[in-house]
């Protein structure tokens, strides 16, 4: 048979370097027009956030800024709200409630989009109903609301503030997240009567009124994301969101009670294996309220008895809306030794 021809060697496959170079300038074009076409993918629009100093609110501004979306406060005092958000950030002071104020700010603004979060009280629904009134009068394209467990959502003003944006004539979205995990880090009641998240790790124990029921828990982050996510749609990105069921359900990855919690704790705050350094006891919900006026002590009873027994359903919406999969408890731990006195 004829002898076989020599195979060629990988330097006949070598390419010239005026062609190696010219590849490389058009990989870098390539990169740079689809770096250019995600940014063009982003809204244009300014937001106006109001609650920006809240837990969820400064979250929800930290990651406008990253986005690069002009983003505004409606706060109440600038002098201390300039301490908490970024520098140079236009901060526009006045009451919820104040028709006058909220609609200036909306015109000095000139924002299309709105995050309103509210903290609960006795002026949640007049602030609340006031924002969204001002919103429509303003042409707002869109408002995110920060809602409630939806177990617990009848049971408070966020239903009727729901209802107004579902009877006025502006699109919104009601993100309905279940027990944050940022309660873990402060002492609530939300928690315990003398929860106290520095006394943890030293007394290793701790009470809670929720060491009997599971909870799909979620972090305050990971809805920020996720309301952030919803204000940066460009407009075709938005009007398929729109086309959407405006409700979304956000909740963590697991569902699990306070005293899984404690064993969590023991193994990331303390370093246990055995995950037992730390226990949870349970504390019966009136003796948690047990200092409070009883008209405030019985709706406090139905809400919090309602969050033990009915935020157990875990949700992929949260990934569906911000394309992140939630933090896991033993994240958020490990994120906050600090608040819990751990260095």
């Amino acid at each position: 048979s004829p002898p076989r021809r020599p195979l060629p060697s990988r330097a006949m496959f070598t390419l010239p370097s005026s062609v190696l170079l010219l590849s490389s300038l058009l990989l870098v074009l390539i990169n740079l027009h689809v770096a250019a076409s995600f940014a063009l993918s982003m809204s244009s629009a300014p937001v106006l956030v109001f609650g920006a100093t809240g837990h969820c609110g400064r979250e929800v501004v930290k990651k406008l800024t990253e986005k690069g979306i002009e983003t505004h406060a409606f706060v109440r005092d600038v002098e201390k709200a300039a301490k908490m958000l970024p520098e140079g950030m236009p901060l526009h002071e006045g009451d919820m409630a104040d028709p006058q104020a909220v609609l200036a700010a909306f015109k000095a603004s000139q924002a299309k989009r709105v995050f309103l979060s509210c903290n609960n009280g006795a002026h949640q629904l007049s602030c609340e109903t006031n924002v969204v009134d001002q919103a429509i009068k303003s042409s707002v394209d869109h408002l995110v609301k920060l809602s409630t467990a939806p177990c617990a959502v009848k049971m408070g003003p966020h239903y009727a503030v729901e209802q107004a944006l579902e009877e006025g004539s502006i699109k919104y979205t009601s993100l309905r997240p279940h027990y944050f995990y940022q309660n873990l880090i402060q002492k609530t009641i939300a928690v315990g009567g003398e929860y106290d998240p520095a006394q943890v790790v030293p007394a290793k124990t701790f009470k809670s009124h929720l060491s009997r029921g599971v909870q799909s828990m979620v972090d305050t982050r990971d809805v920020a994301m996720a309301a952030a996510a919803i204000l940066a749609l460009d407009e075709e990105g938005l009007r398929t969101h729109e086309s959407r069921d405006p409700i979304y359900v956000l909740t963590g990855p697991a569902a699990f009670d306070m005293r899984q919690a404690a064993a969590e704790m023991s193994e990331v705050l303390v370093g246990d294996a055995s995950r037992t350094a730390i226990q949870c006891e349970h504390e019966d919900v009136e003796q948690t309220l047990s200092k409070f006026p009883e008209a405030a002590k019985t709706h406090l009873i139905t809400f919090f008895n309602a969050i033990a027994a009915e935020c157990t359903a875990v949700t992929d919406d949260l990934q569906l809306l911000s394309n992140h999969k939630p933090r896991t408890f033993a994240q958020f731990l490990a994120d906050h030794k600090h608040e819990f006195g751990v260095e």
